[in-house]
C-alpha cells in the first residue's frame, strides 16, 4: 500500500505549508520512517476541517504505517 498518491492528490489546493509538510511524509514513508511521517502530518491535521478525499488519504497513510510496522 502506497498513500503517497492519494496524499498529493487530495492535498492538490493546500497551502504551501501544507504542501511542503506532506512532501516531508512522503520522503519519510519512502525512507521507511514511519515515525517521523506521523509527526510530519500534524501540521497538516491541525486545526484543518479535511475534505472527505483528504480524511481518506491519511488514513491510508495511517494504514501504511500500521502494515509497516
Amino acid at each position: 500500500m502506497d498513500a503517497s498518491r492519494p496524499l498529493e492528490q487530495s492535498f492538490q489546493a493546500a497551502a504551501p505549508e501544507a504542501k511542503q509538510a506532506l512532501a516531508n511524509v512522503q520522503a519519510n514513508l519512502k525512507a521507511g520512517s514511519y515515525v517521523e511521517a506521523c509527526r510530519a502530518i500534524e501540521p497538516v491535521l491541525a486545526g484543518r476541517n479535511l475534505t472527505t478525499e483528504q480524511r481518506r488519504a491519511v488514513g491510508l497513510m495511517f494504514q501504511q504505517v500500521n502494515q509497516a510496522i
